[in-house]
């Protein structure tokens, strides 16, 4: 039994896709095989040993405060050319 941290998240996504044809056409009898052959293909799919790593689960935003343009157009653009 394998952890979800064990489990490649692309790997598994890419499983997913290649059984998704077959998957569409197969009996109700043979669903329970496709699952299992299915469960074996993303298990075989593991994460490589990546020591000290981590990574942080925060937004970086940048610092850009941009106001609104709350005028025409063209009215900001005279206003910008009288400030040159």
């Amino acid at each position: 039994m394998l952890s979800p941290r064990q489990v490649s998240f692309k790997g598994t996504l890419q499983t997913l896709l290649a059984f998704a044809a077959i998957g569409t056409f197969s009996t109700v009898r043979n669903r329970r095989q496709l699952y299992r052959m299915i469960l074996q293909a993303v298990a075989s799919h593991r994460v490589g040993d990546r020591p000290d790593r981590l990574e942080p689960r925060a937004v970086k935003r940048r610092s850009k405060k941009l106001v609104y343009l709350m005028e025409p157009r063209a009215k900001a653009i005279a206003r910008l050319l009288k400030r040159r």
